[in-house]
């Protein structure tokens, strides 16, 4: 098509990723249902985010139709028992995060070594604004399986107020998966001061700061 009609679409995706053909089954539903599932899927969402011509998307099934179903944020074990997988909280997290307007953060964000990947980044962020122009919240990842990293806010975005409410979307390892029983990764909430305009990431999670 020509440029100036591909300018006057906007689009909504269905699909983002392949299962690894040489990888088995099991492995495929442990990789994209665990915590480093639930990052991968935050940071797609977050670039989905940073382009406004993209108006949708979601690659996720709200079903349990099958036990350990691969693509499935609620699922069920052999005995029939329902669960959320770590997508699943992720989602959770991101609704509660989301604000009214976009910002894109600029992170100077080392690269992230893993034993199973290597990734050009480790950290990724966004903001989001209300309808006054005040921080509403920030959404961020960090893959890294050790270190912490130090995101600061730039001096255009506005602070109402400096206590926020901290959610972090974490769990043991990368690969760690949720049953029934043990739920591994899950949603940890607390109120938190902000100083320096500075917030801490810590490492393998999803977080949020919510100001409102």
């Amino acid at each position: 098509l020509p440029l100036e009609k591909r300018k006057a679409f906007d689009f909504a995706i269905n699909e983002h990723a392949r299962i690894a053909s040489e990888k088995s089954k099991a492995e495929n539903v442990k990789m994209v249902t665990s915590l480093q599932g639930a990052i991968s899927t935050a940071d797609f969402l977050f670039e989905c985010l940073k382009r406004p011509r993209i108006k949708s998307t979601c690659y996720w099934q709200l079903a349990t139709t099958s036990a350990n179903g691969t693509w499935h944020m609620l699922t069920k074990d052999l005995n029939g028992n329902i669960y959320g997988t770590a997508p699943y909280y992720l989602y959770d997290l991101l609704n509660q995060a989301l604000g009214k307007y976009v910002r894109p953060l600029s992170v100077n964000s080392p690269k992230a070594v893993n034993e199973s990947f290597s990734y050009p980044y480790s950290v990724n962020a966004v903001a989001f604004e209300d309808e006054e122009g005040f921080l509403h919240s920030v959404a961020a990842l960090n893959r890294s399986e050790r270190d912490a990293y130090v995101i600061k806010l730039p001096a255009q975005l506005r602070l109402q107020k400096r206590e926020a409410r901290f959610l972090v979307l974490t769990g043991p390892e990368l690969l760690s998966c949720n049953s029934f029983a043990r739920p591994m990764v899950r949603i940890e909430e607390r109120r938190i001061s902000i100083e320096k305009d500075e917030l801490v990431l810590p490492p393998k999670c999803v977080a949020a700061w919510i100001w409102r």
